[in-house]
């Protein structure tokens, strides 16, 4: 294998904070979740299993996420870092650490600026819209520790995105949303819309709702761009690439499941973490190679991809190649035939299509 990329929780589902919407905490409540940080000889066999089935001259990307990774303590990191390095030979290293901010430092900033960690700050916009479904785990209110753990960040020079969750009170305040990223420089976000439970029973974002926020933030996004704010929007981002033939960077848009290796807390290994769900188990690191659990019967199974049949002959399918299956729980109405995102290709595809011819004639 010549690339390699695994989602690592190393706090299980443990977290410092108690999100209204969490779709982790509710995956974890379907399972008899294993309690505890992962132990050193489950991260052992991370590194192990990693570097065995890579090239010595592909590449490994250790991503981490929870619940909260920063809860397994900073030696944690510092020793599977250190472990990654007597590993390497040849390969190209990367990592990312996706962290609600609470427990980041000024020891935690230095060590992810020495290692280059990409981090993601899950930060859901001004005060009021944050506070809305982001509470710690004592009911206190988040934003200014977060926001403050990002402008640490920032003096740091570490390079950080912003991850936030858009839901039906981010839908209502669209343009105060878009002008809190431009006023504080948040040139990387992924607004990353809400799932609804796995019961299906809480909704937090409507399909029509998805429409209205993302044409509304493209509008607000393309003139931005115009009048010189550099914002990325991964969602924006990949319909521009995949207009050009390009793979878009983001899973969930490239039309087919991609087997993600994700590894709890316990070492057990999942396709993805929206499905981090018994049923979907692929076996454990003890037992199990990366590449074993990518072929075995649950994967296959999972990898295997029906389209509804309103997305079978959607005019608009090269462009949305289906989404995400997830996802598709929120933008796509069978009953009633409609589909939030078919609603934001038809209002902005035509923008993005003459931005491309445009390019393509000055050249």
């Amino acid at each position: 294998m010549k690339q390699l990329s695994v989602l690592i929780k190393p706090a299980g589902a443990a977290c410092n904070m108690a999100c209204g919407y969490c779709f982790y905490h509710d995956v974890a409540n379907h399972r008899k979740d294993f309690a505890g940080v992962m132990t050193y000889e489950v991260m052992e066999l991370v590194i192990a299993r990693a570097f065995a089935c890579v090239d010595d001259e592909g590449s490994i990307h250790f991503a981490f996420q929870g619940g909260e990774p920063t809860l397994a303590g900073l030696p944690f990191f510092i020793s599977f870092i250190k472990r990654v390095k007597e590993k390497q030979h040849k390969q190209q290293i990367r990592y990312s650490l996706q962290t609600n901010g609470l427990l980041l430092d000024e020891a935690w900033a230095l060590f992810l600026k020495q290692h280059d960690v990409l981090t993601g700050i899950s930060l859901d916009g001004y005060e009021s819209l944050h506070e809305h479904m982001r509470k710690d785990a004592q009911g206190e209110k988040t934003y200014w520790r977060v926001l403050r753990a990002y402008e640490l960040l920032q003096r740091h020079g570490v390079k950080v995105n912003i991850l936030s969750v858009v839901h039906e009170e981010s839908v209502a305040h669209v343009k105060a949303l878009y002008h809190f990223f431009i006023q504080h420089k948040m040139e990387y976000v992924q607004l990353i819309p809400c799932l609804p439970d796995l019961t299906k029973k809480h909704r937090y974002l409507s399909a029509q709702g998805f429409a209205r926020f993302y044409i509304e933030m493209f509008h607000l996004w393309h003139q931005g761009i115009s009048k010189g704010h550099p914002l990325h929007i991964g969602l924006f981002d990949d319909l521009y690439l995949m207009c050009m033939d390009s793979l878009p960077l983001t899973c969930g848009r490239l039309g087919r499941c991609a087997f993600q290796y994700v590894i709890e807390a316990d070492g057990t290994i999942y396709p993805c973490d929206f499905y981090a769900l018994p049923q979907f188990a692929c076996g454990t690191l003890a037992t199990h190679s990366l590449t074993s659990a990518r072929q075995c019967e649950r994967a296959e199974q999972f990898l295997k991809q029906e389209l509804p049949k309103q997305c079978q002959t959607c005019s608009y399918l090269n462009f949305c190649r289906g989404g995400c299956k997830r996802k598709r729980d929120i933008y796509l109405e069978e009953t009633i035939g409609y589909c939030g995102y078919r609603e934001f290709l038809v209002h902005v595809l035509p923008i993005v299509l003459a931005d491309i011819s445009y390019e393509i004639e000055c050249k």
